[in-house]
């Protein structure tokens, strides 16, 4: 890793503790959207509603398309607007 490091947390809550804790550090956050124990859209709507993490990028990744997308977009927008 040339002039990078990586934190990596195994669910979205250890995601949440690691972004508070490292907050002034990290440039950009890659979020898995079906992470075990809180998913990715429901930790980025946190990071949103809190004082951490609001000027950090983040790229919600998914394997899969969820089952219903319709409601996943209207979130996804309304955190872009909102």
């Amino acid at each position: 890793s040339i002039g990078h490091s990586f934190l990596e947390a195994e669910n979205g809550i250890e995601g949440l503790e690691i972004i508070k804790k490292y907050n002034d550090e990290i440039s950009i956050l890659l979020v898995d959207y079906h992470m075990p124990k809180l998913n990715g859209l429901d930790m980025i709507e946190e990071i949103h509603s809190s004082s951490f993490g609001n000027d950090v990028p983040i790229i919600l990744l998914t394997s899969e398309p969820p089952k219903n997308f319709k409601p996943l977009k209207e979130r996804i927008n309304n955190l872009k607007h909102g």
